[in-house]
């Protein structure tokens, strides 16, 4: 490998776009500092209006280079939620905080948590040496900043929360951003798009419960109603942390998108302190001035604030009062007895 090809390993510059698992291969863009920054999402939405120079890399040889490079896997700061629940908005908040560079749904994460769940399994797809490989290899490549100091503060999608315990490095820090169960229903159940793909991702969850619980109450996806599926995906969310804490003793930073909403500034300089952050009062301060908090974070043409938010979340609850219900006490009488 060349001088001019490790040196380019060393930034973040070199950004790992898109992950092959089967086949091992990472397709690299070439980026700058603003292009992170102002996406969403690092996805393909984020180069609707541009075209950048990429490269595809065989992911396996890489281990190797970016030891050659003198890239190693620095400790990373980590917004885990549970979808729908104001992580876009508290991640480019954070963004802002001096030192900081936040990546937002990096694909590559979402590519390897496609196979998450197979790993072992005779019908899997590629072996648990490989996989953990290329997470590591992923993991080193996110760490790096565009500067040396650089934190870098991911927000997975809530997709890979399955394997979040094998994400969170043992210097690492992870924030668990959630929302109260009655208010996640009213988020989802509201759209008829929202309310199926919940049902859909209910899948993976109700795996993972059946596994931690041993069948019981033998719970089927075709048996659960969108609603109850949702506060299945909820509960098991909670759980999944709590385990993350007890199992692996790793501590985790809860936060409910309410409080913050109540008052950012306490909230993000208490999450600032717990993530390792070079914050002061001031810094944020200036950042919460400088964000729009009264526009939606994934649309900035829509008004948003905590009066329209919470008018919005009761003319749901309302509107499907009977799903809401029903779905909070089978959650009471079914999913906290176990």
């Amino acid at each position: 490998m060349g001088a001019t090809r490790q040196q380019g390993l060393a930034s973040a510059a070199a950004f790992p776009w898109r992950l092959d698992v089967e086949a091992a291969r990472i397709e690299f863009l070439q980026v700058d500092e603003g292009f992170i920054r102002e996406a969403t999402f690092l996805d393909q939405r984020a180069l609707r209006d541009v075209r950048l120079p990429s490269a595809i890399v065989d992911a396996s040889s890489l281990p190797v280079e970016l030891s050659a490079a003198g890239v190693v896997r620095r400790p990373l700061a980590w917004l885990f939620h549970i979808g729908h629940c104001g992580s876009t908005l508290l991640s480019q908040v954070l963004d802002g905080l001096p030192g900081v560079l936040g990546l937002r749904e990096p694909q590559c994460l979402l590519a390897l948590a496609s196979f998450w769940s197979e790993l072992d399994q005779p019908l899997s797809r590629v072996a648990r040496g490989a996989w953990q490989q290329q997470l590591e290899t992923c993991l080193t490549l996110l760490g790096r900043g565009f500067h040396a100091e650089q934190r870098i503060v991911i927000k997975p999608t809530s997709h890979c929360s399955s394997m979040a315990e094998r994400l969170i490095g043992p210097e690492d820090r992870a924030v668990f951003l959630r929302i109260e169960l009655v208010d996640y229903l009213a988020a989802l159940l509201r759209d008829p798009a929202l309310r199926h793909q919940a049902w859909l991702n209910a899948l993976p969850r109700l795996a993972d419960w059946q596994q931690w619980t041993g069948d019981a109450h033998a719970l089927r996806l075709h048996g659960l109603t969108s609603a109850r599926a949702i506060a299945l995906s909820w509960e098991v969310e909670h759980r999944r942390v709590q385990r993350i804490q007890k199992q692996c003793d790793q501590p985790v930073h809860w936060l409910d998108f309410a409080e913050w909403l109540r008052d950012p500034e306490a909230q993000t300089l208490r999450l600032a302190t717990w993530l390792g952050l070079q914050a002061s009062p001031a810094d944020v301060s200036a950042v919460l001035r400088g964000a729009d908090l009264q526009r939606y974070s994934k649309d900035h043409s829509q008004r948003f604030d905590n009066t329209i938010r919470r008018r919005e979340l009761d003319q749901s609850i309302a509107q499907h009062r009977a799903e809401v219900e029903d779905a909070l006490a089978w959650h009471r009488d079914v999913l906290l007895s176990i």
